[in-house]
């Protein structure tokens, strides 16, 4: 069972803070992010939480030059809690389907 992690972006300041108060967070496992607990901002329709993976692309596309791609998945949270837990929930069965790829810190 893996055991993810969470790191919360920055608090924006200023302006920015206005339209984006609420904090994105990357996604880890061991120290390494390999997707995103993205937040509502002002642009966001239906004002719920989304989550993003990056994972290994199964097959060639239109870009040689990059061997990995962003997944969204479809359920959308109304808190940053909901999401967190369904990415604790759900994260091996992610695993079970793709390859993760991982950014370090």
């Amino acid at each position: 069972m893996m055991k993810p992690t969470f790191k919360k972006y920055p608090r924006q300041t200023g302006l920015a803070g206005i339209g984006y108060s609420r904090q994105s967070a990357d996604i880890k496992l061991g120290g390494r992010a390999l997707g995103t607990i993205i937040a509502p901002n002002w642009q966001t329709e239906d004002d719920k939480w989304s989550i993003t993976f990056r994972v290994m692309k199964l097959e060639p596309d239109e870009n040689p030059n990059c061997d990995w791609k962003n997944i969204f998945l479809k359920a959308r949270f109304n808190t940053y809690e909901e999401a967190k837990q369904f990415v604790k929930d759900n994260i091996d069965k992610v695993a079970e389907k793709y390859e993760f790829h991982y950014f370090e810190d």
